[in-house]
């Protein structure tokens, strides 16, 4: 079983919160991931479990324990549609991802109950945001190269061997499609030009049939935004200029993503679109 949490802290000490979403082994104390975001998110929870995927030679872990934020139960009653079709209450992507996956999940109904990963934030609150400092990392992205050798030193230092380890992890079940799972979906449908509206902002499927069709639109930090239908992955593209304005409907999380991927000069101070 792992812990999961997200700690608002200025950890590049500069005046500004940003989100560490951390992952422990509850038997083992290990830390299994750590990411940087803007704010706690489903795509930052989404990376601790590619990141988990990846550090465990494929593996994945029996049990999930976290809190009751938004991002992993739905803290609302069933909507009339949703009980009229017979459901008490919806899931969230988190709950779906995980029941694919067979990850029994877990909730924790005070900090207290959590301490394990509490204690942890305790700790690493103590020394990144020093670490950083002596080390000049002031950005996000830098913050995020520098964690993978920081878990291998922490671990070797404060982890334990488990006491069983033929039952610590298990393989994820045959031919699961990662790419989709571990990305934050939304359902869309194209207009007869080809081209979607994703959280105000345009989009072009990038496909041979391209309107008036339905898809799934996938974000993720391994490869940005994609379109998925009928088993097959496409690309987007932006097809105009995106800005910062007060009540933009798109959050900071999924707007940098979107920066980044799509932007071949954000600082520019030009909408330059990189190509491919």
């Amino acid at each position: 079983m792992i812990q999961i949490d997200g700690s608002r802290h200025d950890w590049l000490m500069n005046g500004r919160k940003i989100t560490l979403h951390g992952a422990i082994d509850d038997a083992t104390h290990k830390v299994v991931a750590l990411y940087f975001c803007e704010n706690e998110c489903l795509l930052g929870y989404y990376q601790l479990l590619w990141q988990v995927f990846n550090r465990t030679g494929g593996m994945l872990p029996r049990a999930i324990y976290s809190d009751r934020s938004s991002c992993f139960f739905v803290n609302r009653g069933a909507t009339l549609e949703e009980q009229l079709a017979g459901a008490e209450k919806s899931e969230t992507q988190w709950q779906k991802t995980c029941r694919e996956l067979g990850i029994e999940l877990i909730v924790a109904y005070s900090p207290q109950a959590k301490g394990r990963i509490e204690r942890l934030w305790q700790t690493l609150q103590g020394r990144l945001p020093f670490i950083f400092r002596f080390l000049k990392i002031d950005t996000i992205e830098r913050a995020n190269a520098f964690l993978s050798d920081f878990i291998d030193g922490f671990n070797a230092r404060f982890a334990v061997p488990p006491q069983d380890s033929a039952l610590h992890w298990k393989a994820p079940p045959h031919c699961a499609d990662f790419d989709f799972l571990f990305s934050v979906r939304a359902e869309k449908k194209t207009r007869a030009s080809g081209s979607f509206v994703y959280h105000g902002y345009k989009f072009n499927l990038l496909s041979a049939r391209s309107s008036c069709v339905r898809f799934t639109l996938c974000l993720s930090e391994n490869y940005g935004l994609r379109a998925y239908r009928n088993g097959k992955y496409y690309d987007v593209e932006l097809a105009e200029p995106m800005c910062d304005c007060v009540g933009d409907p798109m959050p900071a999380v999924e707007k940098d993503l979107i920066y980044r991927y799509f932007y071949a000069d954000r600082h520019s101070g030009r909408a330059t679109i990189r190509a491919g």
